[in-house]
C-alpha cells in the first residue's frame, strides 16, 4: 500500500478500508500503516479517534516487541493526541522530551519540530506567555538551521509566522493583521500540497488555538490597540 496521497480525504479512506481489509497484523507494514491512519486522523482533525487508535497500539503485542525508535514515535504520538483532546500531558520543559521520546531529537527537519510545537501549545495553555515569548528566539534560528529548502517549505512559513510573537510582543491585533499573508499561503498549501516531512498537528489549527490563548491575554499593549 501506498500512503502518498496527500489531502485527497477520499482517496485516502480509500485506501485506510483496503489496508484495514487486505494488511495482516503480523506483517512489517501493518504499524507502518496504522502511524499513516494516525497521522490522517489527525489532520482530520478526528482527536479522539487518533487517541483510540494510539491506545490500540500501545496495547497491541506486536507494539512491544518493537525498536526503540518505533515505541518513541508512538509516544510522540500519544502526547500530541492526548493535548488535543485535552489530556494531560507530562511535559514541563522543552528538555523533557529528550527523556520521554531520546531517539526522535536528532530528527531536526522531522518530528523534533512537532516536538517544539506541543511545546509551544503547552506554553499557551498553561498562560506561560512569558516563556513563549522568549521561546521565539530559538524557534527563530532553528528555522534559519533546520528547515531550509522547498521540502521544508511549510514548516519554515509556519515558523516565521509563530516569529511574529516575539515581533509583535505578544500584541494579539498586531499579530493577527502582519500574518494576514502567511496564513493564507499556509491554507492554500495544506489544501493543495502533500503534507512534508511529519507534521503531526495542522500548522493552522496550531495557530487557531494559538491566536485563540492570545487573543484572551490582555496586557496593556493589546488594550491600547
Amino acid at each position: 500500500c501506498s500512503s502518498d496521497l496527500g489531502h485527497n480525504h477520499e482517496a485516502v479512506s480509500r485506501y485506510i478500508e483496503l489496508c484495514e481489509k487486505h494488511l495482516d497484523k503480523r506483517e512489517d507494514n501493518w504499524l507502518n500503516f496504522k502511524e499513516f491512519q494516525y497521522l490522517h486522523l489527525m489532520h482530520s482533525l478526528a482527536f479522539k479517534d487518533a487517541f483510540r487508535l494510539v491506545q490500540d497500539i500501545l496495547s497491541n503485542t506486536r507494539y512491544e516487541i518493537q525498536a526503540e525508535a518505533v515505541h518513541d514515535r508512538w509516544s510522540l504520538f500519544r502526547l500530541n493526541a492526548e493535548f488535543a483532546t485535552g489530556a494531560r500531558v507530562p511535559v514541563t520543559k522543552y528538555e523533557d522530551f529528550a527523556a520521554l521520546v531520546p531517539s526522535l531529537t536528532a530528527d531536526k527537519a522531522g518530528l523534533n519540530t512537532s516536538m517544539i510545537l506541543l511545546h509551544i501549545l503547552l506554553l499557551a495553555e498553561r498562560k506561560q506567555f512569558g516563556e513563549l515569548r522568549d521561546r521565539i528566539e530559538f524557534i527563530r534560528g532553528y528555522r534559519k538551521r533546520h528547515l531550509k529548502g522547498a521540502e521544508n517549505s511549510q514548516m519554515n512559513r509556519f515558523f516565521k509566522m509563530l516569529e511574529l510573537i516575539e515581533t509583535c510582543d505578544l500584541n494579539y491585533i498586531k499579530i493577527v493583521r502582519k500574518s494576514r499573508t502567511l496564513l493564507e499561503e499556509l491554507k492554500q498549501s495544506e489544501a493543495n500540497e502533500p503534507i512534508q516531512g511529519e507534521q503531526i498537528l495542522p500548522a493552522t489549527w496550531i495557530w487557531n488555538y494559538l491566536m485563540e490563548q492570545l487573543r484572551e491575554y490582555h496586557p496593556v499593549n493589546t488594550r491600547m490597540g
